[in-house]
């Protein structure tokens, strides 16, 4: 089964290619920008509806498309995304264009959601079904959702914190070089 083990380590490869900074991200959003925590839990939401909505879209329009193409469309679209997080950052969102705070927010986690579940996530879940030999489907999704919780929650919050440590040293109260993370 080599395709299997070929997902299993773009899981965790990935990871490497893909810090996480959200713990940094969420004390900008409070202490920078300003929302609230009922907002923050609000966006967090809408993440979750933009999530079930990448899914009936995958469902409807990309499930027979080529895997490898999408995947290739994920990887641009999450540059796109890093990009527009990196705007917003460094605030020529609301300075330059003018776009108040919160509805970017809205917007960009109702958009990004979508695209997420859509291209990035379930594309790779579809094909790991179609490989898993019968009758250990059950086993193996138990196994590839541990792996991806593995690579997504472990490594890349883990090899977030180390950069942050090692090179920048932001904290909750001093987000002076957060625009570098």
């Amino acid at each position: 089964m080599p395709e299997i083990n070929h997902i299993l380590i773009f899981f965790i490869v990935g990871a490497f290619f893909s810090p996480d900074f959200s713990v940094y991200n969420y004390y900008f959003l409070m202490n920078t920008i300003g929302i609230t925590q009922m907002q923050y839990s609000q966006i967090a939401t809408a993440s979750q509806v933009a999530g079930l909505l990448g899914a009936m879209i995958y469902q409807k329009w990309l499930m027979e498309c080529n895997v490898r193409t999408i995947i290739k469309w994920s990887i641009v679209l999450n540059i796109v995304a890093g990009f527009v997080d990196y705007l917003f950052i460094i605030r020529v969102t609301k300075e330059k264009y003018g776009i108040e705070d919160i509805y970017f927010l809205y917007g960009t986690t109702i958009i990004f959601g979508i695209v997420s579940n859509a291209i990035s996530f379930l594309p790779i879940m579809a094909l790991f079904a179609r490989i898993i030999p019968k009758k250990i489907e059950g086993t193996m999704y138990a196994f590839l959702t541990g792996v991806w919780n593995l690579s997504n929650d472990v490594i890349c919050t883990q090899l977030g914190y180390y950069i942050n440590v090692k090179f920048f040293n932001v904290t909750g109260e001093d987000l002076h070089d957060f625009k570098k993370l």
